[in-house]
C-alpha cells in the first residue's frame, strides 16, 4: 500500500470517530406546558408526569440521573415560547433550583439561580410564526451536573417562568374571548463533548430576581444602587459572577424606553460598564405578528433602534460574565449602580439576578454571610442639599474634595453642601450594617 493510499485509508477510518466526537445530544425537559394568567388563582389543570406547576407562571422538572449522565462538556439551553392568548411582550426566564436530595422544588432550603432571561414578542396566535426560539450557552454549568460532590447531596430542578396576562388578547385576538391561557413553553438542553469542563464546581446565589429601582424623587436624576457584601471563610479560586439585568415598566416614557449606563464594581474597583440594548431589533420583527407592538409597519434603521431600545421583543437578555480572579478569605463587596435612572411616577424596575461560581469542590467552602444594601444619593448634581436614602442606619457620610481633604462629615442623611465650591467630590458612606461604599457627587 502506497503512503498516499495509507493516509487516505487512515483518514476515512478516523472520520466517523471525529464526527461522533462532535455529535450533540438533546435532553427534553418540558414540552409545551401551558402558562395562565399571572394575576389569577393557580389553575387546577393536569400537568405531565414529572412536572410540577408552582403557579400559573412557573413549571419545574427534576433533572433525572439518566439525563444528568448524558451531559458532556458543552451545554446549551433552548427555549421555545408558543403564542396563545397574550399578544404583548412579556418577561420570562429559566431558573436552576439546587435542592437538598429528595426535597421538593419549593423547599425552603433550595438555592434558586436565574440562568437565562428573555422577552416574548407581540404575537397573534392566528398568525405565523406562532413560536419563537431562544438559546443560551450555559457550558459553565456542565461541571455542576457532572460533579460527584454536587450530586451526592443535591437534586437539580429546571424551572421555566413566563409571566403573561390575557386581558388585551381577550378583545383583540380571534378565538381568545374568555380564555386565561397565555403562552406555552418548551425547554431542552443540548450537549456535546467539545471544550473542557472543570473537575470541581461551586456556585452560590447572591440575588435572584430582586427589585432594583429608586422610588424617591423619581423625576430627578439620582443614584440607584445595590450592594452585596460577601464574606468567605476560605480562599476561592478563579471566581466568576453571572449578572442579569433588564429595564422594565409599563408607563409612557418609562425606564424600558431609556438606555442608561450601568456600572459594576468589585471591592471598589470598576469591573464592568455597559448600556443595555444598542442593537437593531429587525431580526426579530418576523416573530412580532401582532400589530400593537413597537415595530410599526415598516423597517426601522439601526440608528433608530440603537437610540432607545434596551431589549428586543423576541430576543434574549444578555448573560453578563464578570471574572474577578482568585479571592482570599474575608469580606468582598459587589456593587451595581445606575446613576441616571429616573423612575417616572414611581414606576419601573430593573429585575436583578446575580450568582457567583468557581472551580471549587462543594462542601469545603461556606459563605459566612451575604448582606444586601440598597440606597440612593440624590439629587446629583446639586447646588445645596444632598440626600442619602436607605432603609439602613447611616453610620457616617464623608465628603472629600479633589485634593483628598475632608470637607464635610456627618451621620445625617441630609447633607448641606451649599457652602462648598463648585466641582466634583467623593462621598464616602458607611452604613450601620458595616457596608461601606463611595459615590461621585457633582456640586454646581
Amino acid at each position: 500500500m502506497s503512503k498516499t493510499t495509507w493516509i487516505k485509508t487512515l483518514f476515512f477510518l478516523c472520520f466517523p470517530i471525529m464526527l461522533w466526537g462532535q455529535s450533540e445530544t438533546t435532553i427534553n425537559l418540558l414540552n409545551k406546558v401551558v402558562f395562565y394568567d399571572g394575576y389569577a388563582k393557580t389553575v387546577s389543570a393536569s400537568v405531565p408526569t414529572g412536572v410540577d406547576r408552582i403557579d400559573n407562571t412557573r413549571y419545574a422538572t427534576k433533572l433525572s440521573d439518566s439525563d444528568r449522565s448524558k451531559i458532556l462538556n458543552s451545554l446549551k439551553m433552548k427555549v421555545e415560547i408558543g403564542a396563545l392568548c397574550d399578544n404583548y411582550d412579556r418577561i420570562g426566564g429559566v431558573f436552576l433550583n439546587i435542592v437538598p436530595k429528595g426535597d421538593s422544588v419549593t423547599s425552603a432550603n433550595a438555592k434558586r439561580i436565574e440562568v437565562g432571561r428573555f422577552i416574548t414578542p407581540f404575537m397573534n396566535k392566528n398568525k405565523q410564526p406562532a413560536v419563537v426560539p431562544y438559546e443560551f450557552d450555559v457550558s459553565h454549568l456542565a461541571a455542576a451536573f457532572k460533579s460527584i460532590d454536587f450530586n451526592k447531596d443535591h437534586d437539580f430542578w429546571f424551572e421555566l417562568f413566563v409571566f403573561g396576562v390575557p386581558y388585551a388578547a381577550n378583545k383583540e385576538v380571534s378565538g381568545c374571548a374568555g380564555r386565561t391561557d397565555v403562552f406555552e413553553g418548551t425547554l431542552s438542553l443540548v450537549t456535546s463533548d467539545s471544550g473542557d469542563v472543570a473537575a470541581d464546581f461551586y456556585m452560590q446565589p447572591i440575588a435572584t430576581y430582586v427589585n432594583f429601582n429608586k422610588h424617591t424623587n423619581t423625576d430627578v436624576p439620582g443614584t440607584t444602587t445595590k450592594i452585596y457584601t460577601i464574606t468567605l471563610n476560605e480562599n476561592l479560586p478563579e471566581t466568576m459572577f453571572h449578572l442579569i439585568t433588564s429595564n422594565h415598566g409599563a408607563n409612557a416614557g418609562g425606564e424600558e424606553y431609556v438606555r442608561r449606563e450601568h456600572f459594576v464594581y468589585f471591592n471598589d474597583k470598576e469591573v464592568l460598564a455597559y448600556t443595555p440594548g444598542g442593537k437593531s431589533c429587525e431580526p426579530f420583527r418576523k416573530y412580532n405578528t401582532q400589530g400593537n407592538g413597537i415595530y410599526g409597519s415598516t423597517k426601522q434603521s439601526d440608528s433608530w433602534w440603537m437610540d432607545w431600545n434596551n431589549w428586543c421583543p423576541g430576543d434574549v437578555i444578555p448573560n453578563r460574565y464578570i471574572a474577578v480572579g482568585d479571592l482570599e478569605a474575608g469580606t468582598h463587596t459587589f456593587k451595581i449602580t445606575v446613576p441616571d435612572a429616573v423612575f417616572v411616577d414611581n414606576q419601573g424596575n430593573f429585575p436583578l439576578s446575580l450568582y457567583m461560581y468557581s472551580k471549587y469542590k462543594l462542601g469545603t467552602l461556606a459563605i459566612d454571610e451575604i448582606k444586601e444594601t440598597s440606597y440612593s444619593v440624590y439629587p446629583n448634581p446639586t447646588s445645596d442639599l444632598l440626600y442619602i436614602q436607605s432603609s439602613e442606619i447611616l453610620k457616617s457620610a464623608t465628603v472629600i474634595n479633589n485634593l483628598g481633604q475632608i470637607v464635610l462629615t456627618t451621620n445625617e442623611k441630609e447633607l448641606n453642601i451649599s457652602e462648598l465650591a463648585k466641582g466634583i467630590y467623593i462621598l464616602k458612606i458607611e452604613f450601620g450594617n458595616g457596608v461601606k461604599t463611595t459615590e461621585r457627587v457633582v456640586k454646581n
